[in-house]
């Protein structure tokens, strides 16, 4: 799940570019987010209890920090 989610935390900003340089991208974080939104949305039913929690877990944090950057 952490690959999946790796780009959100790069395109909000919290994970700098091997240069120092910020990818700070808002909507990009939020295309990213609403991906794996489809992922939970299609997998429903087909995942463990766990795997179904622990998505939901990273899609909660990620929609808060995103609203968090938002201001």
């Amino acid at each position: 799940m952490a690959v999946l989610a790796e780009p959100v935390s790069l395109y909000l900003g919290d994970i700098p570019l091997p240069d120092g340089q910020s990818a700070e991208n808002l909507e990009m974080a939020r295309l990213h987010i609403d991906l794996l939104d489809v992922l939970r949305q299609k997998t429903a039913g087909n995942v463990t209890a766990q795997e179904s929690s622990v998505l939901e877990d990273v899609l909660y944090r990620l929609r808060l920090r995103y609203v968090q950057k938002r201001g």
